[in-house]
C-alpha cells in the first residue's frame, strides 16, 4: 500500500515538472498555435501516465488476490494431507488390532460361536418337538378332565344315594342306633371321603355316634346308684347338646333329662318307703301278710308318684322290686339294697 503511495507521488511529481519545463515559453516559439501544440502534448502524456498507473494497479491487487489463493489453497492442501496421514496410521492401527485379535484367538471364539448357533439350531428343533409332544398331553389332559368330570358326576350320584341311604338311620332314637350300624356307615363313607357331600356325612355320624355315647352314658347313670354330682354335669351336657339333635334324639333326651331331673325324688320316695316298712315291723308279731298289706297300702296311696319317680329309674325299680322280694319271703330281713338306697338319701339332701 506504502508502495502504491509512493508511485503516485513520484508520477504526480513527473508530471508537474513536465508542465513547468514544457510550461516556459521557448525562445524559438513565436506563435500561439505553437505554444497550444505543446500544451496538448504535457496533456496527453499525463493522462497516459495515469492510466499505466491505474492499470499497475489493477495488476497488482490481482498478483495480491492470487498470492492469497494460492495461500488459502497451500493451507487446505497441508490438512488434507495432515488428514490423510492420521487416516492411514488410523488404518494401520485397526489392521494392528485386527492382527492381534486374530492371534489372541479370534478364530477360537468365531468357532464356538459356530458351534453355538448349531447348538442353537438344535435346541430350536428340540423345542419344537417338545411343544408338539405338550400339544398332545394336554388333549390327554383334557380328554382325562372330561373323564374325571365324568366320575365326579358318579361320585356325587353315589354320594346323594349313600346320603338319603343313612339319613334316616341317623336321625333314629339313640336307643335305636346300633353301634355296628354307626361304623358301617363311616366305612362306607371313606370309600367317597373326597366328596363334600360324603364328608358332611362322615361329620354328622361322628356327631351323632358322640351324642349316642353321652346318652348312654346318661342312661348308665340312671342304671346305677345315685350320684348327685354326675347327674348334674350330664343333665347340663345334655341340654346343651339338645338343638343339635334331630326332633327323635331331641325327645328321647329329653326324657332322659327329666329321669335325672327326678332321680332324687324317687331316692326320697323310696327311702320313705323304707322306712314306713320299717316302722311297721318294729312289731314283735309283724308277720308276711302284714308287709303285704302295708306294702299294698303304700302303693296304692301313693301310685302315681311311684309310677312317676321309681319305676321310670331302673336302679330304684330294681331296689324297689328287690327289697319287697326279700321281705316277702323274710320279713324280718334286711337286704344290702335297703342300707344303699338309705345311703343315696343322704347324698340327695346333700345335694
Amino acid at each position: 500500500m506504502e508502495q502504491r503511495k509512493l508511485k503516485l507521488f513520484l508520477v504526480l511529481g513527473l508530471v508537474f515538472i513536465c508542465v513547468n519545463v514544457f510550461g516556459q515559453r521557448p525562445r524559438n516559439l513565436h506563435t500561439k498555435e505553437d505554444v497550444s501544440e505543446v500544451t496538448v502534448d504535457t496533456v496527453a502524456i499525463s493522462d497516459e501516465v495515469v492510466k499505466k498507473y491505474e492499470l499497475e494497479k489493477k495488476i497488482e491487487d490481482l498478483n495480491d488476490s492470487i498470492a492469497k489463493k494460492r495461500s488459502y489453497y497451500n493451507q487446505k492442501t497441508n490438512e488434507l494431507s495432515r488428514l490423510a496421514i492420521k487416516k492411514r496410521k488410523f488404518e494401520e492401527t485397526v489392521e494392528k488390532k485386527r492382527v492381534e485379535l486374530q492371534k489372541s484367538g479370534l478364530e477360537e471364539i468365531s468357532d464356538s460361536i459356530k458351534t453355538l448357533t448349531s447348538i442353537q439350531g438344535e435346541l430350536i428343533a428340540q423345542k419344537e418337538t417338545l411343544e408338539a409332544s405338550l400339544e398332545k398331553v394336554n388333549d390327554k389332559i383334557d380328554s382325562l378332565q372330561q373323564k374325571l368330570g365324568v366320575i365326579e358326576e358318579l361320585k356325587e350320584r353315589n354320594a346323594q344315594i349313600v346320603w338319603a341311604k343313612y339319613d334316616d338311620i341317623l336321625k333314629q332314637e339313640f336307643s335305636k342306633i346300633e353301634y355296628k350300624t354307626i361304623d358301617k356307615i363311616v366305612n362306607e363313607c371313606n370309600q367317597y371321603s373326597d366328596n363334600k357331600t360324603i364328608q358332611s356325612l362322615i361329620s354328622r355320624t361322628e356327631q351323632v355316634k358322640s351324642f349316642k355315647q353321652t346318652f348312654d352314658s346318661g342312661m348308665k347313670l340312671l342304671e346305677t346308684k345315685y350320684d348327685a354330682v354326675k347327674v348334674q354335669e350330664m343333665i347340663d351336657v345334655l341340654t346343651q347338646k339338645l338343638d343339635m339333635m334331630s326332633d327323635a334324639q331331641r325327645n328321647e333326651c329329653s326324657g332322659l333329662i327329666e329321669k335325672l331331673d327326678i332321680y332324687d325324688e324317687g331316692i326320697a320316695l323310696l327311702c320313705d318307703y323304707i322306712n314306713t316298712i320299717n316302722n311297721n315291723r318294729k312289731d314283735p308279731n309283724y308277720a308276711t301278710f302284714d308287709f303285704e298289706d302295708n306294702s299294698r297300702d303304700y302303693q296304692k296311696k301313693n301310685k302315681d308318684a311311684i309310677n312317676k319317680c321309681i319305676r321310670v329309674i331302673p336302679y330304684l325299680d330294681k331296689a324297689f322290686n328287690t327289697f319287697n322280694s326279700v321281705l316277702s319271703k323274710n320279713v324280718k330281713a334286711h337286704p344290702p339294697i335297703e342300707s344303699e338306697v338309705l345311703d343315696c338319701q343322704i347324698a340327695a339332701d346333700n345335694k
